[in-house]
């Protein structure tokens, strides 16, 4: 007897099973880009999340530095949030003439404001947390594209004086002290970015150029180590810079000067 003919004939059937095989990976194809997208997306979330944090966090370190009083509060709130975060214990201050550690203040911190002193250095503890802050987002923003036109606009933003070092073994020939020297530089070769307090020509809260690399040259002839305490290791290159507590610099007829060392926390 001979066999019932199917439905369809075998090249039509055989062409149904190609189609179904195509649409089948079409199907995979727009099920993995769809999956794809949503991780992507959660991705931004989880960063927008984590930049959210940091900022509160560095809210609350500004908050907590306003309050300090002496030079040893300021290193245990900025050694404590450094331990925090890296799971480090906050070192102990250095001795008197050695470099600093992480986390500690450099020779000459202990001349910090104090709730009763007056004049330019009580006025910055005031007004330089939002300035900070500003800075920071900015200095957390340097591998995007255009990020020096960001730079000049921060710059032109908050009128800032640009600085460099010149000499930074020089001596104070009155009292014989450790006084850098430090002069006025173009936007390009600028190591240092000086914010003027408001109400108060003297006085300037001083930042590094985010822009610039840190490495061995700027930390032992640029000035850095005498102007801010830092995680900063031997032969170690760090590109990102986060401000703790920004230096404080007086200006006179004989030059700049600093007033209090700053803290910043370096990463590679």
């Amino acid at each position: 007897m001979e066999q019932p003919m199917g439905i369809f004939s075998p090249m039509v059937a055989d062409v149904l099973t190609l189609f179904t095989f195509v649409v089948s990976v079409l199907a995979l194809v727009a099920a993995a880009y769809a999956f794809s997208t949503v991780r992507q997306k959660v991705a931004e979330v989880e960063k927008v999340y984590a930049l959210e944090g940091e900022v509160k966090k560095l809210r609350r370190q500004v908050d907590a530095l306003r309050g300090a009083k002496t030079a040893e509060q300021v290193a245990a709130i900025t050694a404590g949030a450094d331990g925090a975060a890296d799971g480090a214990d906050a070192p102990a201050a250095p001795a008197e003439g050695a470099v600093p550690a992480e986390g500690t203040a450099p020779a000459g911190a202990d001349k910090a404001p104090s709730a009763g002193k007056a004049g330019g250095e009580q006025a910055a503890e005031a007004v330089w947390a939002r300035f900070v802050i500003d800075y920071n987002n900015l200095s957390s923003s340097m591998d995007v594209p255009r990020a020096e036109e960001a730079c000049q606009a921060f710059v032109d933003n908050y009128q800032l004086r640009l600085l460099r070092c010149t000499e930074h073994d020089a001596v104070d020939e009155t009292t014989g002290d450790h006084a850098p020297k430090f002069t006025l530089a173009p936007f390009s070769i600028s190591a240092f970015w000086a914010w003027q307090v408001p109400d108060d020509k003297g006085h300037f809260v001083v930042v590094p150029n985010p822009m610039r690399a840190y490495g061995e040259k700027e930390h032992a002839e640029g000035g850095m180590k005498e102007t801010f305490a830092s995680n900063y290791e031997d032969g170690k290159q760090y590109h990102h810079m986060q401000v703790r507590l920004p230096a404080l610099f007086r200006k006179d007829s004989t030059g700049w000067h600093i007033e209090q060392p700053g803290v910043i926390r370096l990463k590679e």
